[in-house]
């Protein structure tokens, strides 16, 4: 049994059922879809003010901003497998 549902027990006491349990873990996933929904918007904002200044520092240092864009290109890859992730919840 998880930590999550050890907690749960102690906190309900020992009737603990199938049905209980499978209640319990749907809204654990539930959250956890929650939590990668939130991040994977976070990054696309994060990736946004990334380009936004690469684009500022463009001209005065074009290979900074190169740089800037290929972490982009990763967490924009991250992005892609947490929605992955998302879709299987």
């Amino acid at each position: 049994m998880t930590k999550f549902l050890e907690r749960v027990r102690r906190i309900r006491g020992s009737a603990f059922t199938v049905e209980s349990y499978n209640r319990l873990t749907g809204l654990r996933l539930n959250m956890i879809k929650d939590v990668i929904k939130h991040w994977i918007e976070h990054s696309r904002e994060h990736c946004k003010k990334y380009e936004e200044w690469a684009k500022k520092i463009e001209k005065e240092n074009p290979e900074v901003a190169d740089l800037i864009r290929k972490a982009v290109e990763k967490f924009r890859e991250g992005e892609r497998i947490l929605e992955d992730a998302y879709n299987r919840l």
